[in-house]
């Protein structure tokens, strides 16, 4: 029995590293620093990441949970970039190009894999975003952007001009984050903005040669997001906030951790970055996901570490959050409410945290099959 308890114990372990490395997981590049101007609505939150904690149970008036059903084409490493389209969850998971399509009660409907170098395949899932009803894939090798029915069916494909690190499709175009790439000798700028023919018509947040903190830090996470009818931009090493508009990119939020942020020096170089990310236990990375009125912000303190404070954007009020060992993985919100991805082997503790009457399951999912399934599980959760 101690054996047994034991192994669990490690793949509990390895399970949040691996969940910590999907959402926040690092990949050395080179990143820049650079000012902009200031939106209306810009706020400066001061945080502390050693405040005390509350529990979920005291900050959530309501837990709904949704199973994803395990098939033999369903299973599941975990859940991120995704998209809630006509009462439909579509996410890429894993790295062998598989794309995913459930019904709003958790039921396989699709399981898309266009993985490959022919016609109508796509080499690499670097970003993913569902519009007007159709699947985008860019691959940065070879800069292309294929698109897809949520059949699976092959649409067409584009050209983008640049390597860019991330792009996004916005209402007129697309925006690109060239965090890994400069344009062209002697243009450089962090964002480039294209037309619906991905024809350049902005290039926004210049920086210089040499310019920046070349130890830098690419994360696997979306670092563009649509909101509204804009984009939010959270850069790399950076803990500002920022929203593209009107071919124009203003500073949203600034995230001050004082000293316990772990690039405040100016002079440190990239070997010593990389120790001391992993043994300073200070923030360095910070992950917001972005209502009308909350900020639920994820921040890690090592390569594995995190934490979560959640910030109301009309009173200013910051809560720490309590969620013991378990990582939950913001995704969206939808609505008023935050969904978060969870590993299975940890609902019942989180369920066990709330009263009764806190929590529900929505239609189709029981928490026997919770239990019998290794595949990640869906949570809204609706903030008091």
């Amino acid at each position: 029995m101690v054996r047994i308890s034991k192994v669990r114990e490690i793949e509990k372990k390895m399970r949040k590293i691996l969940f910590l490395i999907i959402f926040l997981g690092p990949q050395i590049v080179c990143a820049q620093k650079t000012e902009s101007e200031i939106s209306p609505d810009f706020n400066r939150y001061e945080l502390d990441a050693k405040a005390k904690k509350i529990p979920l149970s005291e900050i959530v008036s309501r837990v709904e949970v949704v199973r994803l059903e395990e098939t033999p084409s369903s299973l599941l490493s975990y859940v991120n970039n995704l998209e809630i389209v006509d009462d439909k969850f579509v996410f890429p998971s894993g790295d062998q190009g598989d794309v995913y399509v459930f019904s709003e009660k958790g039921e396989l409907l699709k399981n898309i894999n266009k993985l490959g170098n022919g016609p109508g395949e796509y080499t690499s899932i670097d970003d993913f975003w569902v519009k007007d009803g159709l699947i985008s894939i860019y691959s940065r090798v070879p800069k292309k952007i294929r698109r897809y029915s949520l059949e699976g069916k092959f649409i067409d494909r584009k050209e983008v001009p640049y390597r860019a690190a991330h792009v996004v499709e916005a209402n007129d175009g697309f925006v690109l984050d060239m965090e890994m790439n400069y344009i062209e000798e002697g243009l450089r700028y962090n964002i480039v903005l294209l037309d619906e023919n991905l024809q350049r018509t902005a290039l926004l947040k210049p920086y210089k040669s040499g310019e920046g903190r070349q130890y830098g830090i690419y994360m696997s996470q979306r670092s563009l997001r649509p909101y509204g009818n804009k984009t939010l931009y959270s850069r790399i090493m950076n803990d500002s906030l920022y929203m593209i508009g009107n071919k124009a990119v203003k500073a949203l939020a600034h995230f001050d951790f004082g000293n316990q942020w772990l690039w405040n020096s100016e002079s440190i170089v990239r070997q010593d970055a990389l120790d001391m990310v992993r043994t300073k236990g200070m923030v360095w990375h910070l992950n917001p996901t972005v209502s009308k009125r909350f900020i639920y912000l994820t921040y890690l303190t090592s390569y594995i570490d995190s934490g979560s404070i959640l910030i109301d954007r009309f009173s200013g009020k910051k809560t720490r959050i309590d969620t013991g060992d378990i990582v939950l993985g913001a995704l969206l919100w939808d609505n008023d409410r935050l969904l978060v991805s969870v590993q299975s082997v940890d609902v019942r503790a989180i369920l066990d945290s709330l009263d009764k009457s806190q929590w529900m399951f929505k239609e189709g999912t029981t928490q026997e099959e919770i239990e019998s399934s290794e595949n990640p599980v869906l949570m809204w959760l609706t903030f008091k």
